[in-house]
Order: C-alpha cells, then structure tokens, then sequence
C-alpha cells in the first residue's frame, strides 16, 4: 500500500525577465504534469515550498524552507509565476520545488508584504508539521485539476430565465 503525497513536483526555471534585465522577485516554476494555461489555472493561489539542507543546524534541524505562492500563470505552456517570502537565489534554477495541493485557508489580507500572506497560518498548519506530513507522505501521485465527465455536468437552459428584450416583443 502506497502513502498518498499531497503535493506536486515543480521546476523552478529562472527569474522572471526581459531581454536584459532579470526580476528576481518572481519566480518561474515548471509544474510537472501541466503543459497549458487551463491546467495552471489550478495552482494560482497554491503555497510552493523550495525545501533545501543547509550546512549548519537551527532548532534541531539542517532542512530550510523558502515559503512562495503562485500568483499567475506564465505563458501558455502551464508555467506559473510565483513570489517567494525571500527571493530564490540563482543557483536554486532547475532545482525542484513541491506545489502544496493542501486545502490550507487563504489569508484576508491579499498584501504580498503582509506578514502572513505567504506563511501558513500557525494555528491550522506550521511549517513543521507541513514538512512533516511531505517527508512521511512521498510516493503515491494526486491527478492534476479533477475535472468532471462532461456528461456528469448539470445542463442549464439560460433561455428560460433570460428576460425577453424590447425588441422581441410584440406590441
């Protein structure tokens, strides 16, 4: 029996930038599995964790976490772009990522200065036990966005409920 794992694999691909000038405070991130506009859609809003060991341990523990968000989608081949809490340094490109598919509650504030914007709130998920839920839970692949039979979709006739205009009657 296979464990579940609650988020998807991503590919951090540069900065965001022009011809000659890098923006570092956006990143661009590869989500695998996701080849156009449509399918990204789903990870807008989604919390993207950069998870790295450094040399020398804090509070126990030598593994780190860059907290970022996905704040839109780059492009029409499922690239989204995302900010992080602290900008991902350039020797992090072609690293991977893990793109949170928990249904952690958005925050009020939609400041990306804010505080809390891009951390997950304590009371609900604190980045210790996030890494440990991703450390126990590895394997099993979640699909990407769920979408319904066609068929299994309600079909509504919007004609019914439209008013008539007052070109259409007849007086």
């Amino acid at each position: 029996m296979g464990s579940t794992r609650l988020y998807a694999k991503g590919r951090v691909l540069s900065h965001q930038r022009g011809k000659r000038n890098t923006r570092p405070h956006t990143s661009l991130v590869q989500v695998e599995g996701v080849a156009n506009k449509e399918d990204a859609q789903f990870y807008l809003g989604k919390r993207i964790a950069y998870v790295y060991r450094a040399k020398t341990e804090v509070r126990g523990s030598k593994i780190r976490v860059i907290w970022g968000r996905a704040t839109r989608v780059h492009g029409n081949n499922g690239v989204v772009r995302a900010k992080f809490r602290h900008n991902l340094p350039p020797h992090v490109f072609g690293a991977s990522v893990r793109i949170v598919r928990l249904p952690l509650p958005l925050p009020v504030s939609h400041n990306l200065h804010h505080p809390h914007f891009l951390l997950p709130p304590t009371s609900f998920a604190s980045p210790a036990l996030l890494l440990s839920i991703f450390s126990r839970l590895r394997t099993t692949r979640l699909t990407p966005p769920y979408r319904p039979p066609a068929d299994a979709l309600p079909v509504h006739d919007l004609s019914a409920t439209r008013p008539k205009s007052a070109a259409s009657s007849p007086i």
